[in-house]
């Protein structure tokens, strides 16, 4: 699919222009600009920070907002994290967006500040319960890096190659036998 074989996500792609020309211009923004080193670091320190946070690859992460630069650290950092993000539409009724909350089941949305009272009257509503990330697109500081706190700046490392038969089957015991191997009981 990619040119290179070291972009195997979306998120990849960011991260390669920011090694290759971390200083050169990716997003513009009103005043803001921001360069590809810029957008890598935002969405690692994202992508630590939803990991800690419940975050769990495979996990579904929320995000309600219009488009921004926020959007962008988010999305590629939920990308590096190994989630996926589902996008809401803001358009949308809290009555038919908490389905959509409950269908999908996201360890935490991020949320426009500006959205605050329509996923707050969703989490009335819906079953599921989650965490809500509040941030400021329009302010200076959005708001998160403060969230994101001490979380590393540098890339999420995953497994480089997984164990796989002839026939394409991934080998989920060669997985397990390594996060296994040393303790006092094995997976059977």
């Amino acid at each position: 699919m990619w040119h290179h074989a070291d972009i195997k996500v979306l998120p990849d792609k960011v991260h390669r222009h920011a090694c290759l020309s971390p200083d050169k211009l990716a997003l513009t923004e009103g005043r803001l600009r921001l360069t590809f080193g810029e957008i890598d670091t935002a969405s690692n320190r994202i992508a630590h920070a939803v990991a800690r946070e419940r975050g769990a690859s495979g996990s579904v992460v929320g995000f309600v907002g219009k488009n921004s630069a926020s959007f962008f650290e988010i999305l590629f950092g939920v990308g590096k994290a190994g989630c996926t993000l589902l996008p809401l539409n803001w358009r949308l009724a809290a009555l038919e967006i908490a389905p959509i909350v409950d269908d999908a089941l996201p360890a935490l949305i991020f949320v426009d500040k500006e959205f605050v009272p329509l996923l707050e009257a969703v989490l009335k509503t819906a079953a599921h319960q989650c965490k809500l990330v509040v941030f400021d697109p329009t302010a200076a500081d959005s708001g998160l890096a403060a969230w994101c706190g001490d979380a590393p700046a540098q890339q999420i490392d995953f497994a480089d190659a997984l164990p796989i038969s002839p026939t394409g089957k991934i080998l989920k015991r060669a997985l397990r036998d390594a996060f296994w191997q040393g303790q006092w009981r094995t997976v059977g």
